[in-house]
């Protein structure tokens, strides 16, 4: 069995490591994958590529989840097929998503660029949403995170999730 490590901000630096780690294990005899995630979140696109590598071979991956679960980590957590569990004291936390857009004076986006990515971000709201709703969230916490507040979850919260989500 190979251990993959997914540790940190989920960027660039991350996602190179996670493949190279992930091609060292396919050249092993034993190609089963017991990945480890701890992580304050990062960028979405980072941990969809990572996502998409899980759950291209499901049945020779684990997904376990220990000290933080945070934000895109936590999405991803919750989204991949594959066998997960959660180590004692793993604390998550989810929220909206959040974006650096130049806005003027006016509180519009500046160039082009910016109001396409400010239009992005307001249609990943119900995508949010869906996703709560989907890992069994009750009112209480789905309407704190619309509301833009980060929202904790201890193990025995995210353990029922998991449950939810299998």
């Amino acid at each position: 069995m190979s251990v993959i490590s997914i540790t940190g901000f989920g960027d660039q630096k991350l996602l190179d490591q996670f493949i190279k780690d992930w091609n060292e294990s396919e050249k092993t005899t034993q190609k089963k994958k017991d990945i480890y995630i701890d992580s304050p979140g990062g960028f979405v696109s980072i941990f969809q590529v990572i996502q998409n590598m899980i759950d291209s071979c499901l049945d020779k991956c684990s997904l376990t989840a220990v000290g933080e679960l945070h934000s895109s980590a936590f999405e991803l957590f919750y989204s991949v097929k594959c066998k997960r569990k959660i180590l004692p004291f793993t604390f998550g936390m989810y929220h909206l998503s959040y974006d650096d857009i130049t806005i003027d004076e006016k509180g519009k986006a500046k160039e082009e660029y910016g109001k396409a990515r400010l239009d992005n971000l307001k249609l990943t709201k119900q995508h949010t949403i869906s996703f709560c709703k989907s890992v069994g969230m009750n009112q209480k916490e789905i309407r704190e995170i619309t509301s833009g507040r980060d929202v904790y979850f201890q193990q025995d919260r995210l353990n029922y999730f998991l449950k939810v989500t299998k």
